[in-house]
This record gives structure tokens, C-alpha cells and sequence, in this order.
């Protein structure tokens, strides 16, 4: 799991193989992931399908708009600064909004998190979200 959704930070100790119907988009260790390939093979299509939306969605945003998602980040990081008294420490954050049924942000890797597209696109509500997530971090 780690090195699927943080490869940088945890490199496969064997070589990788794309998975078949994901395109270029996954790979997963020869040999060591039969069980994870075997349960995500059905939703192939389906994936590939958000990814292209999604990358489409968030570019056409990030073009219209541009530092608004740098905005709601730096917004989370001035209210903890304020609220220690200090300036954040330097860290990496990584958020991957992906289309989940229940609203809500989890870690799913050491520098990772997952976001429902909702509650990224509600900027209130992801700000209060976020908050603690910076606190643990900076």
C-alpha cells in the first residue's frame, strides 16, 4: 500500500509491472500484489475514466483560477501559525482528492491524504478540515 500511494518515499524493493486496463497509470510489485490486482481489476475503466475527468476538471480550475488551491493551504497554515505563536515548520503534504461515497479527509500514506471531491470543493468546510492535518505537520 505504501509504495502505491507513496512511491518516492517507499520504492519497490522488486520491479514493477504495470497492471493491465490501468494504462500507464499503476504499477504494482512482480509477484507481490496478486491479491491487490485481483480486487482492483474490475474498476479499471471506471478509474481511468475519473482520472481523466478529474485531471481535466482540476486543470480547467487550476487555469480559470490560479492559486486558489495554494490559497486554502496557506489559509490553513496562517490560522495555526497564529494559533502556536510561531512560524510552521517546513513540511510536504500530499492530497489526493479522490471520489469517495462519505465526505471527509483520511492519512492514507506518512505524508498523504485522501479528500472527497465535495469537501475540496467546499472551501469552508475543507479548511476546517485541513486544520488539523497542518497542526500535526507544521
Amino acid at each position: 500500500w505504501a509504495m502505491s500511494v507513496e512511491p518516492l518515499a517507499h520504492p519497490s524493493p522488486v520491479p514493477l509491472e504495470l497492471v493491465d486496463g490501468f494504462d500507464d497509470l499503476l504499477a504494482l510489485p512482480v509477484g507481490r500484489a496478486e491479491a491487490l490486482r485481483a480486487a482492483i481489476a474490475p474498476y479499471a475503466a471506471d478509474a481511468r475514466e475519473f482520472a481523466r475527468l478529474a485531471h481535466a476538471r482540476y486543470g480547467a480550475e487550476g487555469a480559470a483560477r490560479p492559486g486558489v488551491s495554494y490559497r486554502a493551504y496557506a489559509s490553513a497554515i496562517a490560522v495555526h501559525e497564529r494559533r502556536v505563536g510561531r512560524r510552521a515548520h517546513s513540511f510536504e503534504l500530499n492530497v489526493q482528492v479522490l471520489p469517495l461515497a462519505q465526505r471527509g479527509v483520511w492519512w492514507i500514506g506518512s505524508l498523504t491524504v485522501a479528500v472527497t471531491d465535495g469537501l475540496r470543493s467546499d472551501v469552508v468546510a475543507f479548511d476546517a478540515a485541513i486544520h488539523p492535518i497542518i497542526a500535526e505537520l507544521a
